[in-house]
């Protein structure tokens, strides 16, 4: 049982608190390594580099001896070292290439099942007794990477102290993170060497062929195109094509090929282009586009074949055609791998996370334990919370590199909206004695827009402010009506977020707003990954409004200044209602609940936890054993995960609706708008996102016992 969650006070006080801060060390020790896990597997490194990040992240945070990571080499059927931490770093030697079924990291991969010993040196296992002996080793864990049946590698470690069954569970699950990664990466070096064979395919077939942009701008032609032309790279920059075209025909060819562009369809015409001996040779012209997963044109493939002998033409364009297909089907595959990745290694990242935050927040409010203890479990808490949001900051900036961060926009009250974010920071505020100054001038403070993707962009500008203001510091918010420009559009919104902390030179203020750039060059002492400037642009630019960034110099602080368009109207009662929700609750209450968890931690936690509330509370880990419990017993609600081993929240949630009118609340590591949507369609009244804090969870429960 986790301290603080038994029923009755325990004596010995000290003692106690002792092995709590212990337990809370090691699971700040497994937090830290998630992280610097999670923040190597996202970044844009090589193999080698992400894997060696990772190799010394497990010595630096397990305190382990060594740790290394091998791939497989499907062709040679042999584990290649890829990285090596702690007591060697070199990755030749015997250990450097090791046969599948050979030494223990070949039984590993060839017997797809972990190796895991607390006793080296009398484990007939290991191959060298002597050198574990020698070296003081006690404990190894090597783990197959695995994925779809595949074996893509095998990660180990060796330790001078015994591993626990924490420390255990929480390498499977960095070893199931890292076979997500490795096959990704594979697929994006697929994807590369399909797109080098394409343009050696293009390079080589009697076409003139090219592609562009998913705006009409073409950036690749093949040779042929060039040696047709007798033209140059230079020359065809931008829109250069249009040189080789018969002036008088042009028009008619942009016309079409802009409505192709507009309405995303195929373009197919017959005109004339002028060679490199200046001659006019008839060329039929196909465009295709190719699409992403979601339908968006991402580009168009073209080909021009030369008609002015009709001998070759069939056979051409059936060429043509199938190259076409196998480089859109080829990057499609890639993409839609990248997209698995992103949420499953969301998934990931999130899952283990919940039982901590739960647990650290019911702690955190537990008055029998002492005061330090407590203040230790709220430590944890922020720092959980920190991770997630780091998180979906990850994703967000993913969203708006592939075009998908959208709005859901309504009428809204800005004010309302830096009051709630200025609560949310107050107690960080008053930690470092900061002095929060609020100046709401505004007299039109309406405007229409996403409230919840506002508040992000107000809570990252104060949140900065706070981090890089110190103590003792003061911070501003102002904000006014400025007029517009464009004198039909009306008067603008202005807020200022202005701190007298570090400053800002100019080189700094001209890339602020990039992703992963951060304050102080690469100085980290301050945390973070860069990340949500950029989001809280991409955020701006997408309600048509402006952010920027104002500041004397290095210690003389810094104004970021925000401008959106106006709206004379109030906001509407959902907006009301939203702002109501963040309030605390007065009274939770009595349901009987059905809790569908497959993570064993999370649903133990989680149940005792919503029994502490007063609740009646049955669990299930499966879909088969939740069907069974919703037969067997009567229930107000259900609070369910999305990702079940024998099938889908969602598939769950449809059938109880069906079968006895319950709603519920998704509870889920998964957080795209995707995600959402089809949880909303099943029947769930709120998606919860892992992390959870149980003060969220019960507002969703009040909010369900209302309807």
């Amino acid at each position: 049982m986790l301290p603080g969650l038994s029923d009755s006070p325990v004596p010995g006080e000290e003692t106690r608190d002792a092995e709590v801060l212990r337990t809370l060390r090691g699971q700040m020790r497994l937090t830290t390594l998630r992280a610097d896990i999670g923040a190597a597997l996202v970044s844009k490194a090589t193999l080698r580099e992400v894997l060696q990040a990772c190799s010394e992240a497990l010595v630096k945070h397990l305190q382990a001896a060594l740790a290394r990571v091998w791939t497989l080499n499907e062709a040679e059927n042999t584990l290649e070292l890829q990285a090596s931490a702690g007591l060697y770093t070199h990755l030749d030697g015997p250990h450097g290439r090791v046969k599948m079924g050979e030494y223990k990291i070949g039984r590993i991969a060839q017997n797809r099942e972990p190796l895991l010993t607390n006793d080296v040196r009398h484990d007939p296992n290991i191959s060298d007794p002597e050198w574990a002996d020698r070296e003081g080793m006690e404990a190894f864990a090597g783990y197959p990477l695995l994925l779809e049946g595949r074996v893509l590698g095998v990660m180990a470690i060796f330790s001078q102290n015994a591993l626990s069954e924490a420390v255990m569970h929480e390498l499977g699950l960095i070893a199931d993170s890292l076979s997500q990664w490795v096959l990704r990466k594979r697929a994006e070096e697929d994807l590369r060497e399909s797109e080098s064979r394409f343009r050696a395919l293009g390079d080589s077939i009697a076409h003139l062929a090219w592609a562009a942009h998913a705006d009409g701008f073409i950036h690749w032609y093949n040779r042929r195109w060039y040696e047709y032309t007798g033209t140059t790279p230079e020359q065809m920059a931008g829109w250069g094509w249009q040189s080789v075209h018969d002036p008088e025909i042009l028009p008619e060819v942009m016309q079409k090929w802009q409505a192709a562009i507009q309405l995303g369809v195929n373009f197919e015409m017959e005109f004339p282009l002028r060679g490199a001996d200046g001659r006019f040779r008839t060329f039929l012209t196909r465009v295709v586009p190719q699409r992403n997963a979601a339908g968006d044109i991402i580009q168009w493939f073209g080909t021009n074949t030369d008609i002015s002998d009709r001998a070759e033409f069939e056979r051409r364009i059936q060429e043509g055609a199938e190259a076409l297909r196998v480089a859109l089907a080829n990057a499609e595959i890639a993409s839609q791998a990248k997209d698995n990745f992103l949420a499953a290694l969301s998934h990931e990242l999130r899952t283990p996370l919940n039982p901590v935050l739960m647990t650290a927040v019911a702690m955190s409010e537990d008055e029998t334990l002492s005061e330090t203890v407590r203040d230790s479990f709220a430590m944890i808490a922020r720092n959980v919370a920190l991770e997630a949001r780091l998180i979906d900051d990850l994703l967000d900036l993913t969203r708006i590199t592939r075009g998908k961060l959208t709005l859901h926009s309504a009428s809204c009250d800005l004010h309302s909206l830096i009051g709630l974010v200025v609560e949310i920071v107050r107690d960080e505020a008053r930690e470092k004695q900061i002095e929060i100054d609020l100046r709401l001038s505004a007299i039109s403070n309406h405007l229409q827009g996403d409230s919840t993707r506002l508040q992000q962009v107000l809570w990252n500008l104060l949140r900065n402010a706070v981090k890089f203001t110190p103590r003792g510091g003061r911070i501003s918010i102002v904000s006014r009506n400025v007029p517009s420009l464009d004198p039909k559009k009306g008067d603008l919104l202005c807020i200022e977020v202005a701190d007298n902390g570090i400053g800002l030179d100019s080189p700094e203020m001209e890339r602020i707003f990039e992703p992963f750039e951060q304050m102080l060059g690469h100085d980290h002492r301050f945390g973070g990954l860069g990340l949500g400037l950029a989001i809280a642009r991409a955020i701006v630019d997408l309600h048509g409004g402006t952010i920027s960034v104002e500041s004397p110099g290095h210690g003389l602080g810094s104004t970021f200044i925000v401008q959106l368009p106006g709206a004379a109207i109030p906001p509407s009662p959902l907006s009301e209602k939203n702002v109501a929700k963040t309030a605390s609750l007065v009274d939770d209450p009595t349901m009987r609940l059905l809790v569908v968890e497959d993570h064993e931690a999370t649903r133990v936690v989680l149940a005792r936890l919503l029994k502490r509330l007063g609740h009646e509370v049955t669990t299930a880990g499966t879909l088969a054993e939740a069907r069974a419990g919703a037969a067997a017993g009567t229930f107000d609600a259900v609070i369910s995960d999305l990702g079940l081993p024998d099938g889908t929240g969602i598939e769950l949630m449809e059938e109880l609706r069906a079968l006895y009118g319950l709603r519920g609340i998704a509870l889920t590591g998964y957080g795209m708008d995707e995600d959402i949507r089809r949880s909303e369609n099943a029947g769930f009244v709120a998606h919860l996102v892992k992390p959870v804090d149980m003060n969220e969870l019960r507002r969703s429960l009040r909010q369900l016992s209302l309807l």
